[in-house]
C-alpha cells in the first residue's frame, strides 16, 4: 500500500515476489507486516494521544479541538470522534485543561497497536462483528460507508478500506487497489490489487508448534498462501519435492530464516529418540537445489542410515553453495544407531558443514553395535569446508577424505576414532587431487588401532596443522554389564589379565543400549572376547563397585603412529604427544613421506618405541623438528629407535633446527640431507649416524648422558658426509671406541670441540679414504689418542689437540697433518707408523708445545715410512733445543725447518 510519503509499501513487493514465485523469507514477511501496520496507523492519523483512558476522559477535550471522524489514542484504546453532537456516544464531560468537554467519541477497538506487534494477531483481532459503546451496538459496514445514526448504526475506517466477507465471496473478487478484506470463515487477511481474483492471503493465526501443524487435517487454502507454526512460516505449494505435508496431504515449502532452512520446521526431532535421517536428507537435498542453507538448532539428532550430501560421481557437483550449520559443536549433536556406514557423506562441490558434533553411540562410548563406521566421509569436495566439528567414538575414521580440492577443514576435533585398518583421520586417495590446495587444522586425540592417528596418502599445495595426543589406554567393549566400574579400581579378567581402570565407566542402568566401555591402563596381558571380569580391588576414595561383565569385542589400543603424510608442495605444523603404546618399532610417530614441502614444525613428545620423526621424502624444508622421547633410565632406552630418521629414500631435505631432549639420536640414511643446527640435550646413546651420501650437520651441540655406553656416538659412513662444518660441541662421556668415526669416502669433521671423550680410545678416528678433521679442538684423556689416522689420503688440518698419550697416530699412505697445535702428550705428538712400507705421509706447519712427562718425540717416523715430509714445524723445547724428530730408517724422507 502507499504510505503517507508516497512511497510504495513493501507489502506489495512482498506479494509481487510471492506471485512471481520467488523465494519468500520470514524477514520479508515481517517487514511487509510492519509496513502494513504503518499504513494503517498513518491512515488513521490520530489527532491526539493520551497515556490512559482516564487521562483522556478527564482532559476536557471538546469538539473545538478535534475534527469529526478523527481518531484519539488513549493508552491501548482507540476512540473515534463522532460526526455530530446529537449522536449518543460516550461524552467527555469533565472540565479539564483542554476545555469544557462536550466531545463525543466511540470506541474503535484496540487492534491497531496489536497489528503492529504481531502478525498472529491480525486475523482474530480484525474479525470484529460488532462494537458496543454505552450499551449501543454498532455493526461493521461491509460497504465502507461512513458512520450514520439510527437503529442500524454502522462504522468504517474512513480512508483505509478494511472489509469482511465469506471465503466464497472473496475468492471471486479482485477488490480495489490497496484494499484489505477479512475472510469471516478462515479469519485470513487478504490484500487486493484490483486485478487478481481472490487477492493475496498474508496472515493467519499460527499453529502453536510444528507437530500440531503437521498433524492438522486442514485442507488447502490455495497455492501461495502463507501459514505459520510456532516461529516458522510455510507457503502452500505444488512442488513435488515439497519438504512438509500435513495430515491432509497439503504440501508446503518452508520459508528459510536468517540462518537458512531450519530442520525443526521440517519436523526433525531433536530429542535423540526418533531417527531423523529421512527428514534431514530431504532438507539437504531441497536446499542444495535452491541455493540456500540448512540450519540445525540445538538438540540430539539420531541417525540410522546417515546423510549423503549428493552431487555427481565425478568431483564436480552442485553449482550452488550449500551451507549446513548447527547451533554449535557442543549443542547440536548427532548420534548413530545400528552401526551405519557413515553419519555424513559429502559427494558434492560447494558444501560447508559446520558447528556440529558427531558421536558414535548415544551412550557416549565406542559401541560396535551402534557407532558409525565413518563419522564424516568427504568423498568429493571442491571449494567446501568443515568448520568447528567434533567427531568421537566412531568405530573407524572420524574423518575420511577421498578427494578434496580448494577446501578448508578448520576447528576439527577427532576423538577415540579408528580401527584395525583405518586411522582416525584418513585421507585415502594417493592421486594429485586427494587433498589439493586445501587447508586442514585439526586435533586428533586417542586414535585407536595399529595404523595410527592421521594418514594423508597424498596432498598438493595444502596447509596441514594437526595436534595429536594418545593416552596409554586400552578400550574394552563390555556386554551384559552389572554395576558401574570406578576410576582407580583393579579389574581381573577370567583369562588372568589384571588392569587398572583409568576412567569411570558409563552406567549400564542409565545407558540406552545397555553396553559399557572399560578404559584401562597398566594391562598385564591379552584380553580375549568372551572373557568375564570382576573388580578385585577398590580405589582409595570409593567403596568397591562390585561390577561385572563380559568382553563383547576384542580390545583396541592406541598402538599406531600418529601422523603420516605423502604428497607434495605442502606446509605442515604437527605436534604429537604421549604415544606410549605405539607398537611398531619401524614406524615414526610423525612421518613426512612427502616432497617439496615446508615443515613449519614437527614436534614429538613421549613415543614408546620406534622413531620420533621420520623424513622419507625429497626436497623438503623443515623449520623445526623437536623430539622428547621422555627417556628417564637405561632400561627404557633399549626399546627406542632414534629420535629422527632420514630414511634411505630421502634426499635433498633441509632441517633448519633439530632439537632433541631425553632422547636418542639421528639416523641419516638418505642423500644430501642437511641439518643446519642440531641441539641434543640429555642424549641417550648415539648422537648421529650418517649412512647416506653428502649429508650432514652444520652446527652441533651434543650433550650425551654418561649412562648409556655407545661406540662412535658420531658415525659418518656415507660418501661426502659431514658433521660440525659450522662449529659445535660434542660432549660424549659415554663414548667407547671413538667419539667420532669418519668411515665414508671424503667424510669430514669440524670445526668442533670435544671436551669429554668418556672411555673412548680416540676422540676421532679416520678410517675412510680421503676423510678429514678440520679446525677441531680435542681434549684427550690420559693414555688415549686424539686422532687415530688410518685413512688413505686422510687430512688433519688446523686442529688443537691437548693431553693423552699421542696427539695423532697415522698409518696409511697420503696421511697428512697440516697446521694446528698439539700439546700435553705423554708419548708422541704425531706418530706415523704404517704396518708396511708407505710413502706420501706429511706433517707440516704444526706447533708442538708443553710435551708431557715421559714424552719421547714431537714427531716420529717409523722405519716403514718412505718418501714423506716433516717440514716447517715448531717443536718443543722440553725435548731438546730443536725438539725431537725421530726419523726412522725409511728412505727419501725430508725433514726441514723443524725448530723450537
Amino acid at each position: 500500500m502507499p504510505t503517507s510519503n508516497g512511497q510504495f509499501s513493501r507489502i506489495w513487493r512482498f506479494t509481487d515476489e510471492k506471485r512471481a514465485k520467488d523465494p519468500i523469507y520470514r524477514s520479508d514477511f515481517d517487514v511487509a507486516m510492519d509496513d502494513l501496520a504503518q499504513g494503517i496507523n498513518e491512515a488513521l492519523s490520530p489527532a491526539g494521544t493520551y497515556p490512559s483512558i482516564s487521562a483522556f476522559l478527564n482532559s476536557g477535550a471538546s469538539a473545538a479541538k478535534y475534527v469529526a471522524g478523527s481518531f484519539i489514542l488513549a493508552g491501548a484504546q482507540t476512540f473515534k470522534v463522532a460526526p455530530n453532537a446529537s449522536v449518543d456516544f460516550h461524552e467527555v464531560t469533565n472540565v479539564g485543561p483542554e476545555g469544557d468537554g462536550g466531545l463525543k467519541v466511540y470506541e474503535a477497538g484496540g487492534f491497531f497497536s496489536s497489528l503492529a506487534r504481531a502478525t498472529s494477531a491480525v486475523a482474530d483481532t480484525l474479525n470484529l462483528d460488532t462494537i458496543t459503546v454505552a450499551g449501543i451496538t454498532y455493526v461493521h459496514d461491509a460497504n465502507g460507508v461512513d458512520l450514520t445514526t439510527g437503529d442500524s448504526r454502522k462504522w468504517s475506517l474512513g480512508s483505509l478500506l478494511v472489509r469482511r466477507a465469506t471465503t466464497e465471496a472473496l475468492d471471486g473478487v479482485v477488490g480495489a487497489f490497496a484494499e484489505m478484506q477479512i475472510d469471516a470463515i478462515t479469519k485470513e487477511l487478504r490484500v487486493f490489487d484490483g486485478q487478481t481474483p481472490g487477492g493475496f492471503k498474508v496472515g493467519r493465526k499460527p499453529s502453536e508448534d510444528v507437530a500440531g501443524f503437521l498433524a492438522s487435517q486442514e485442507g488447502s487454502w490455495g497455492i501461495g498462501t502463507v501459514r505459520q507454526a510456532g516461529p516458522h512460516f510455510y507457503v502452500e505449494t505444488e512442488e513435488p519435492d515439497a519438504l512438509v505435508r500435513n495430515s491432509a496431504e497439503v504440501r508446503f515449502r518452508v520459508i528459510p530464516g536468517p540462518n537458512g532452512l531450519d530442520v525443526s520446521a521440517c519436523g526433525a526431532d531433536g530429542g535423540g529418540e526418533v531417527a531423523c535421517d529421512a527428514i534431514l536428507q530431504a532438507a539437504c537435498d531441497y536446499a542444495a537445489k535452491r541455493g540456500f542453507g540448512v540450519y540445525l538448532p540445538s538438540g540430539v539428532y539420531k541417525l540410522e542410515k546417515g546423510i549423503k550430501i549428493r552431487g555427481s560421481d565425478a568431483i564436480s557437483g552442485f553449482r550452488k553453495y550449500l551451507d549446513i550449520s548447527g547451533s554449535g559443536e557442543n549443542s547440536c549433536v548427532f548420534v548413530t544407531e545400528n552401526a551405519p556406514a557413515y553419519a555424513f557423506r559429502i559427494d558434492a562441490r560447494y558444501v560447508r558443514l559446520r558447528n556440529i558434533r558427531v558421536m558414535g553411540s548415544i551412550d557416549g562410548i565406542r559401541d560396535s553395535d551402534h557407532s558409525a563406521k565413518i563419522g564424516i566421509w568427504v568423498e568429493n569436495m571442491r571449494e567446501g569446508a568443515l568448520e568447528n566439528i567434533k567427531v568421537e567414538n566412531i568405530v573407524g575414521p572420524g574423518i575420511q577424505i577421498d578427494r578434496c580440492i580448494v577446501s578448508r577443514f578448520e576447528g576439527v576435533i577427532v576423538y577415540r576414532c579408528g580401527d584395525a585398518t583405518r586411522p582416525a583421520l584418513y585421507q585415502t586417495s594417493a592421486t594429485q587431487d586427494g587433498f589439493q590446495a586445501s587447508w586442514l587444522q585439526a586435533s586428533v586425540e586417542d586414535a585407536i588401532g595399529p595404523v595410527g592417528g592421521v594418514l594423508f596418502s597424498s596432498h598438493r599445495n595444502s596447509h596441514i596443522t594437526v595436534k595429536l595426543e594418545n593416552q596409554p589406554q586400552v578400550y574394552v567393549e563390555i556386554g551384559s554389564p552389572s554395576g558401574q566400574v570406578r576410576r582407580g579400581e583393579t579389574v581381573t579378567f577370567s583369562g588372568g589379565t589384571v588392569a587398572t581402570v583409568a576412567l569411570t565407566s558409563n552406567n549400564p542402568d542409565t545407558s540406552v543400549h545397555g553396553n559399557v566401555e572399560l578404559v584401562l591402563t597398566e594391562v598385564s596381558g591379552a584380553i580375549a572376547v568372551g572373557e568375564s571380569f570382576t573388580v578385585t580391588a577398590g580405589n582409595s576414595f570409593d567403596a568397591i563397585s562390585g561390577a561385572t561383565g563380559t568382553v563383547k569385542v576384542a580390545p583396541t589400543m592406541t598402538t599406531g603412529p600418529q601422523f603420516w603424510a605423502g604428497g607434495e608442495y605442502g606446509t605442515f605444523d604437527i605436534y604429537a604427544n604421549q604415544n606410549r603404546l605405539k607398537a611398531d618399532p619401524e614406524a615414526g610417530d610423525i612421518t613426512f613421506a612427502c616432497s617439496d614441502s615446508h615443515i613449519l614444525k614437527g614436534q614429538v613428545r613421549g613415543p614408546h618405541v620406534g622413531y620420533g620423526v621420520v623424513i622419507a621424502g625429497q626436497r623438503n624444508a623443515a623449520q623445526l623438528l623437536y623430539v622428547d622421547q621422555g627417556l628417564t633410565d637405561v632400561a627404557e632406552e633399549a626399546s627406542r629407535y632414534d629420535a629422527v630418521l632420514f630414511s634411505a629414500g630421502s634426499a635433498n631435505n633441509t632441517v633448519h633446527t633439530l632439537r632433541t631432549r631425553n632422547a636418542k639420536g639421528v639416523d641419516n640414511a638418505g642423500s644430501r640431507n642437511r641439518i643446519d643446527q642440531l641441539d641434543q640435550t640429555n642424549l641417550y646413546g648415539r648422537s648421529y649416524r650418517g649412512q647416506g651420501n653428502h649429508s650432514g650437520v652444520v652446527y652441533a651441540n651434543v650433550q650425551q648422558l654418561a649412562d648409556v655406553e655407545v661406540s662412535s656416538p658420531v658415525n659418518l659412513q656415507g660418501e661426502g658426509t659431514f658433521f660440525g662444518s659450522g662449529g659445535g660441541v660434542i660432549s660424549a662421556p659415554a663414548a667407547t671406541g671413538e667419539v667420532v668415526l669418519l668411515a665414508g669416502l671424503h667424510s669430514r669433521l669440524g670445526p668442533v670441540q670435544i671436551p669429554d671423550m668418556g672411555a673412548a680410545n680416540y676422540n676421532v678416528r679416520l678410517s675412510g679414504e680421503a676423510t678429514s678433521a678440520d679446525g677441531s679442538t680435542l681434549t684427550v684423556a690420559a693414555d688415549k689418542t686424539g686422532i687415530q689416522h688410518v685413512a688413505v689420503r686422510g687430512q688433519v688440518r688446523d686442529c688443537i689437540i691437548s693431553g693423552g698419550a699421542k696427539g695423532i697416530y697415522a698409518r696409511n699412505a697420503g696421511a697428512a697433518v697440516r697446521g694446528g697445535q698439539i700439546s700435553g702428550y705423554t708419548s708422541v705428538g704425531v706418530h706415523f707408523d704404517p704396518p708396511a712400507p708407505t710413502a706420501g705421509m706429511r706433517v707440516e706447519g704444526v706447533t708442538f708445545y708443553s710435551a708431557g712427562s715421559g714424552a719421547s718425540a714431537d714427531i716420529q717416523f717409523a722405519d716403514t715410512v718412505t718418501k714423506s715430509h716433516a717440514i716447517n714445524n715448531s717443536v718443543t723445547s722440553e725435548l731438546g733445543a730443536t725438539g725431537t724428530v725421530t726419523t726412522g730408517t725409511g728412505t727419501s724422507n725430508i725433514f726441514d725447518q723443524n725448530a723450537a
